[in-house]
């Protein structure tokens, strides 16, 4: 899936709708599909809406799950980049920095 051009609420609705597998009933054989399991659809989203913190921090998740440290923590620092109020955020880019051993980068991402 490739976007061109999209509004931020058609964003929104995409990654709304991530979180719904589809699932086709009746068939032994069919199998669950689940987009959010692939770095093409997140990397597809912060092309649509790079100005839209959600779309890294999700892209961020998705770097954690797959151990992709360094990457999540880029997407993190981009995400509060653009909302300095995302405290939320902040902190766990903290986290994650505390858990690299850069224990000073995580306090200053906990003093905000």
């Amino acid at each position: 899936m490739r976007f061109t051009k999209a509004s931020t609420f058609g964003v929104l609705a995409i990654i709304g709708a991530a979180g719904c597998a589809l699932e086709p009933s009746g068939s032994a054989d069919s199998a669950t599909v689940d987009f959010t399991d692939s770095l093409d659809w997140y990397n597809d989203l912060v092309v649509a809406s790079p100005n839209l913190p959600k779309v890294y921090v999700d892209r961020a998740q998705f770097h954690l799950r797959n151990e992709r440290t360094g990457e999540a923590m880029a997407d993190y620092a981009r995400a509060v980049g653009l909302d300095s109020t995302r405290v939320d955020d902040r902190h766990r880019l903290g986290e994650i920095r505390f858990g690299v051993q850069d224990f000073e980068g995580a306090v200053r991402e906990w003093e905000g």
